[in-house]
């Protein structure tokens, strides 16, 4: 047994909802700023109801209309995609709102002023690292998501392996199946963590109080 097809197939749909809710925070990040402070708390209230909602409730929540949707296995995984986005978006918005914010429009200003070229790259330096990290924490939500997957039949390497552990698998062989899987999660952590440790270290600290004697 193997999950190599199962993983491959969970890491292609964490990467379409992770490309999806990005794209979506991007574009509501920009709209929201211009918002009052109220209406930015009650936007964001919202969300995080969707988000905090248990997801084995949302999936028994969606089981009659996924049985009424268009036959086939094509149709329930772009259904499964579509509820996968709406339940992470909020999680790609906050991370969008709060990441530190690329290069002024000032520094833009200079650079293009300095004769230096525009270009792809420099386009999305100056999103800062926001994209990257809203991508990479939506595709490890949506690469290990179990609760709707089993409720509706779509099948996961978190799903097999349960199965698979279930079915009397010995503890030694659930290890080496979930290698893989866990191999590519610790690649999309990667970011995350140089991210967090780039946050650190320019984060300002403190003087030390210089100590008097007695």
């Amino acid at each position: 047994m193997t999950l190599a097809w199962p993983t491959a197939c969970a890491g292609l749909r964490a990467l379409v909802v992770a490309l999806l809710a990005v794209g979506t925070a991007l574009a509501a990040a920009r709209r929201l700023r211009s918002l009052p402070a109220h209406a930015l708390a009650a936007f964001f209230f919202a969300p995080a109801l969707v988000l905090l909602t248990p997801t084995m409730l949302a999936g028994y929540g969606w089981l009659h209309t996924l049985l009424r949707w268009p036959a086939g296995a094509a149709g329930r995984e772009v259904f499964y995609c579509a509820m996968l986005w709406l339940r992470l978006m909020p999680v790609a918005l906050l991370a969008v709102w709060f990441a530190p914010p690329g290069p002024s429009a000032a520094a833009l200003h200079t650079w293009r002023m300095a004769g230096q070229p525009g270009g792809l790259g420099w386009r999305l330096r100056t999103l800062g690292p926001s994209p990257v990290l809203a991508g990479a924490a939506v595709f490890l939500l949506a690469f290990q998501e179990f609760d709707m997957a089993t409720s509706w039949g779509i099948r996961t390497w978190t799903v097999a392996l349960f199965d698979a552990q279930v079915g009397g698998l010995a503890l030694r062989e659930s290890l080496r199946l979930a290698a893989l899987p866990l191999l590519v999660e610790v690649l999309a952590l990667a970011p995350l963590l140089c991210a967090a440790s780039a946050l650190v270290a320019r984060t300002p600290r403190p003087s030390a109080v210089a100590r008097t004697p007695r």
